[in-house]
């Protein structure tokens, strides 16, 4: 799991309370998986588990 170690501060970032930010949020969450994906390439094993996760 040595190649998600990055990964794991996005699991504690909270949502936020305010619905109006919401979209904000998910869209900077999704474009942050994506840019960490195609830099790391973490291996097939470890991405199955943090999106389990």
């Amino acid at each position: 799991m040595y190649c998600l170690q990055w990964l794991i501060p996005v699991l504690l970032i909270p949502k936020p309370v305010n619905p109006a930010l919401v979209n904000t949020h998910v869209m900077f969450m999704v474009l942050y998986l994506i840019g960490f994906f195609l830099e790391r390439k973490p291996c097939t094993v470890c991405s199955v588990v943090f999106l389990a996760a």
